[in-house]
């Protein structure tokens, strides 16, 4: 995001948020990632450091694909040991924007959502979602379908989920207090992401899961 520290997509493997007793977010948004030749990917294998945060062999594998007016995402995570393990996992997509205000977006009308702000399940306006104060919702079994973010002062970017059932749509709003955040920086970003958190994805040993998100762009006339 413009006049932000913010952005990308970090991976959120194995915890959203601070669901489970590990490290919030998991170990994968803040651990480094090793080129892929191959893949022409990243890949992050299990190590001491992951282990001390989340105690299973694992090894994720994070690939894209550009096009003119598309981007395509993949995560793999695979189960290389023996034994089980359970996990949630997002792509906590930063969409820049030139101001959040002249945003909205469509596909999650009259939906239920878990409300992070207030801990509650509650029901989506019969209405586009709006940006001004602090938004932080976690749509469960949303992601059948696309979503579309539009602004009154950028192109419109479409967001289509493979693999996982849920979307997390976030903005902290102008009273954030986040220290590596400017002021105004909330204006600059929206984050929509396709996630994997109401029913966490059980790996058997040996067992892969995959999870895709692609973004596409609609250019104004």
């Amino acid at each position: 995001p413009a006049n932000s520290s913010r952005g990308g997509i970090p991976i959120i493997v194995p915890q959203f948020r601070d669901h489970w007793p590990f490290g919030r977010h998991g170990f994968a948004r803040k651990s480094p990632w090793e080129f892929e030749p191959e893949t022409k990917g990243v890949q992050l294998r299990a190590s001491p450091e992951t282990l001390a945060d989340w105690p299973h062999e694992c090894l994720l594998s994070f690939s894209f694909s550009l096009s003119p007016a598309a981007l395509d995402i993949n995560l793999t995570v695979e189960n290389p040991s023996s034994d089980s393990f359970s996990f949630q996992a997002a792509l906590h997509t930063y969409l820049a924007v030139e101001d959040a205000t002249t945003c909205s977006i469509t596909g999650l009308e009259s939906l239920n959502y878990q409300n992070e702000v207030t801990r509650k399940t509650e029901r989506g306006e019969n209405a586009p979602l709006v940006f001004g104060k602090e938004i932080d919702r976690a749509y469960f079994g949303a992601a059948k379908h696309p979503v579309m973010v539009t602004s009154e002062t950028s192109d419109s970017v479409e967001v289509q989920s493979i693999g996982s059932s849920d979307f997390v749509v976030w903005n902290p709003g102008p009273k954030h207090g986040i220290g590596d955040l400017p002021e105004d920086g909330w204006k600059h970003f929206l984050c929509v992401e396709s996630a994997q958190i109401e029913s966490p994805i059980q790996l058997a040993g040996g067992e892969t899961w995959s999870g895709s998100q692609t973004l596409r762009v609609f250019s104004e006339p």
